[in-house]
Formats: C-alpha cells, sequence, structure tokens
C-alpha cells in the first residue's frame, strides 16, 4: 500500500466524506477497494460513500492485512543481523558464515 492510499484509508476512517476527496484519491479509492479494506458505495443523486471494513481497521492497527502472515509468528528475523550475531555464529560453526536478511 502506498502512502496516498493509507491516508485515505486513515481519513475515512475519522470520518471524512468522499464528497472532500481530490480528484487523485479516486484511484487510491479503488485500489483500497480491489483489496478488500474499503467498501465504495455510490447512491441516489451522484453522492458517494466510502466505508473503511474490517480488514481497513486492521490494516490501521497492524499495518499489514489481516490475509498476510503475521511477521512476528513466521521465525522471520525482525531485525538484519548484527556484527555480533555474525561474530557469535561463526565462533559457534568454526567457520564464517553468510546471514542473508529476509
Amino acid at each position: 500500500m502506498n502512502e496516498r492510499q493509507r491516508t485515505l484509508l486513515e481519513r475515512l476512517e475519522a470520518g471524512e466524506e468522499p464528497g472532500a476527496w481530490a480528484t487523485g484519491d479516486w484511484p487510491s479509492a479503488y485500489a483500497l477497494r480491489d483489496r478488500g479494506l474499503l467498501i465504495v458505495r455510490r447512491g441516489g443523486g451522484g453522492a458517494v460513500r466510502g466505508e473503511v471494513t474490517e480488514a481497513g481497521r486492521f490494516y490501521l492497527q497492524h499495518g499489514r492485512h489481516p490475509d498476510a502472515p503475521a511477521i512476528a509468528g513466521s521465525g522471520a528475523p525482525s531485525r538484519p543481523p548484527r556484527t555480533s550475531d555474525v561474530d557469535d555464529m561463526t565462533k559457534f560453526c568454526g567457520e564464517r558464515v553468510r546471514l542473508v536478511a529476509v
């Protein structure tokens, strides 16, 4: 998700009405809709309503889509290895190892 899309999602969650949208917000709204984070409804008289979905609220709270795997539980490192980590691994293995951040 890009910054414009995230900002639009935050504005809608805060209660902004689509009538205040800039022209450039429409592609972002449709991208959010396609990801299941936003519902865009057109009513009578050309009125438009944007509604943040449960998945959209989850994204705003956790920084990821609810269908995406949780990074904390995936076993992936939460930070790149420090030099001391490499040194410790080298001492443990008895040879230089190459660590690759995932």
